[in-house]
């Protein structure tokens, strides 16, 4: 989750970097978690990071 709000690394190179082999896997348990996709999470922060407020994870 850090590494999606603060890099513009590329998605599959973070999911290599905290130890995953498989790109559907990983996302797929991330939604599970969060309610969102990693890319739908990466958007938010930097939507909200651009305006100065921190998201409401509860509202979407």
């Amino acid at each position: 989750m850090h590494q999606l709000k603060t890099t513009n690394d590329p998605l599959k190179d973070i999911i290599l970097k905290v130890g995953y082999m498989d790109t559907p896997n990983f996302i797929r348990k991330f939604k599970k978690e969060t309610g969102y996709t990693p890319g739908q999470y990466r958007k938010m922060f930097s939507q909200s990071d651009s305006i100065g407020l921190e998201p409401n994870l509860e509202d979407e």
